[in-house]
């Protein structure tokens, strides 16, 4: 069976037409399910046991103290060979695409609201299992380095940066300032 064929009786299943496509990423491509969720149709760059943790993950988060929404996984399973995720819908735009529209002030007003999101992240609610985090350890993240959620952003920052630097030194005006700016914010780790 195709890929297409497949994904055709995925959506005819959840009563899903094309246009109810809302973009796609590396990983998957989404759907509007209802007013509240999505279908996510994923490719060969994740698998049923990392969705699994990442649901298990983010249903050990308490962030009702925030001012947006994490994401949350409500069910994983394979569909005719396709790994499919119903979660929840979050609104909101493409930062990627956002940023190289932006003006100089506007890209510095944008990376503000990024750390201030990133530091509000201080008041989640986690159960000290860390179980989640092995989910980052396909690039060998050490669990050493790994004290809290901040340390894991850091790290994470650390290991995207070599990947994107390149797209995002062309788009991001002063990006090197802005990246060790994060970083600093980030190494002062919670109050």
């Amino acid at each position: 069976m195709t890929f297409f064929y497949a994904k055709s009786i995925i959506l005819d299943k959840f009563g899903i037409s094309k246009s109810n496509f809302l973009g796609s990423g590396m990983e998957s491509e989404v759907y509007a399910y209802d007013d509240n969720k999505v279908v996510k149709l994923y490719n060969d760059m994740s698998d049923s046991n990392k969705q699994r943790i990442l649901k298990g993950f983010y249903s050990k988060i308490d962030s009702s103290s925030l001012s947006y929404e994490l994401p949350f996984i409500y069910d994983t399973f394979e569909e005719n060979g396709i790994l499919v995720t119903i979660e929840k819908r979050i609104e909101g735009n493409n930062l990627q695409s956002m940023l190289s529209k932006m003006n100089y002030i506007e890209q510095n007003n944008m990376m503000e609201t990024y750390l201030n999101a990133n530091i509000e992240l201080k008041s989640v609610k986690i159960k000290p299992n860390l179980e989640g985090y092995i989910l980052f350890n396909d690039q060998q993240i050490s669990s050493l380095n790994i004290n809290s959620w901040f340390d894991l952003l850091k790290e994470e920052i650390f290991r995207k940066r070599k990947e994107l630097e390149s797209y995002l030194k062309r788009d991001v005006v002063n990006y090197s300032a802005k990246v060790k700016q994060l970083v600093g914010i980030l190494s002062l780790g919670y109050e």
